[in-house]
């Protein structure tokens, strides 16, 4: 775990439904007004430490600009929670390693196209290290804190349906959680194609191939990106991959 964790931002709801198999601690500061009635009702065993009612748990830096200065630490937060007589054991769901990558195709470069266009996204595969480097805008990017270059083990990437949440002055969107979707994994500089699939709410997302086997993640920090069905995913050699593949 880092030190220092954040920027801390806002709840989603669909964040809560990613999170809830865990029935963890949820650091947020504020958020969309059907994430927080969620966590208000005890949605699906989530804690809610919301930096709003919980303020002792965070600390504001001065050397970043709000609101992306909020921060907290392992031991802070850990220390809040224990003052408060939280529980802090408890088993939680993990994901599937493996130790040894089956042949797939090579892809050494991804490009998420999040809009605005500043906002894209590309891995970039560094067969030295064996991970991915994260470049936002063409630029690599770079952990706030500590000024090391942001590496990735195994890169997610889930289509779904997105949809703008109707009269929303924030333009926020409402993302589909359940059911199944088109999925990829890149590790090892390798894309393995598949489908991911949440059956209920309180079930971890399952990543499979064709034949129901469980694409290979390898041991190692992962990330998720979800894109809208719609979306192609851009790859170095000039050519929109259709989801079809």
């Amino acid at each position: 775990m880092p030190k220092l964790v954040g920027p801390v931002r806002s709840a989603r709801s669909y964040f809560n439904d990613w999170i809830r198999p865990f029935s963890p601690f949820y650091s947020h500061s504020g958020g969309s007004d059907r994430a927080l009635q969620q966590l208000r009702a005890g949605y699906g065993g989530i804690i809610d430490i919301n930096e709003f009612f919980h303020g002792a748990a965070y600390e504001r830096i001065s050397k970043f600009t709000p609101p992306h200065n909020l921060f907290t630490t392992t031991e802070r937060f850990s220390s809040y929670l224990t003052a408060n007589k939280y529980e802090l054991e408890s088993a939680v769901p993990k994901l599937s390693f493996v130790d040894t990558l089956p042949p797939a195709p090579t892809i050494t470069s991804i490009t998420l196209p999040y809009l605005p266009e500043e906002y894209e996204v590309t891995y970039e595969y560094q067969p030295a290290s064996g991970t991915y480097q994260r470049l936002v805008d063409g630029t690599t990017q770079l952990d706030a804190t500590t000024n090391q270059v942001l590496t990735v083990k195994n890169v997610v990437v889930l289509f779904t349906d997105i949809e703008p949440i109707p009269n929303d002055p924030l333009l926020r969107v409402e993302l589909r959680t359940l059911g199944t979707g088109e999925a990829r994994v890149y590790t090892g500089g390798q894309v393995y194609s598949g489908t991911w699939r949440k059956t209920k709410p309180d079930s971890l997302i399952e990543l499979v191939d064709n034949s129901g086997q469980i694409l290979p993640l390898q041991p190692g920090n992962t990330w998720f990106s979800a894109m809208d069905s719609s979306e192609v995913i851009n790859f170095p050699i000039n050519l929109n991959i259709p989801l079809s593949l």
